[in-house]
């Protein structure tokens, strides 16, 4: 992840579409104890959230491609406190309320792309949640 694509936008309004779209619907919580396999919790800094695993792959592709739009600094080792992502690495703001970041790495968490880094971060005095994007 050397350069990154300056003609990408980060579009809050279809981040959230694309989460809601990849969360379980009713109908699949309830089956969950059945049919767990195709259902998976993600734990967040917000919340927690079932996403349907097979529309969640679906979209790993922009998913993806959001994420590499984030601050080089994600990629880093120690990775980057959350208020960090509310710019794209080319400067625009694109999530205009934290619950749009949370959603856009809970998506990349489900798909292995982002950690939530635990409490032992390497800045203690942060009162806030710290991610690393994966390569």
């Amino acid at each position: 992840m050397n350069t990154v694509d300056e003609s990408i936008l980060i579009d809050q309004d279809v981040v959230n579409q694309v989460f809601l779209d990849c969360l379980c619907t009713p109908r699949e919580f309830e089956q969950m104890d059945k049919d767990h396999e195709n259902c998976l919790i993600v734990e967040s800094r917000f919340g927690r959230y079932l996403f349907n695993i097979g529309r969640l792959e679906a979209q790993r592709e922009q998913i993806k491609t959001w994420l590499e739009a984030l601050p080089r600094v994600f990629f880093e080792e120690n990775g980057a406190p959350f208020s960090v992502a509310f710019y794209q690495e080319n400067g625009p703001v694109w999530a205009g309320i934290p619950m749009r970041i949370d959603q856009l790495f809970a998506m990349g968490q489900g798909l292995d792309l982002v950690v939530l880094l635990p409490e032992s971060n390497p800045q203690p005095n942060q009162n806030q949640a710290w991610y690393k994007i994966i390569h």
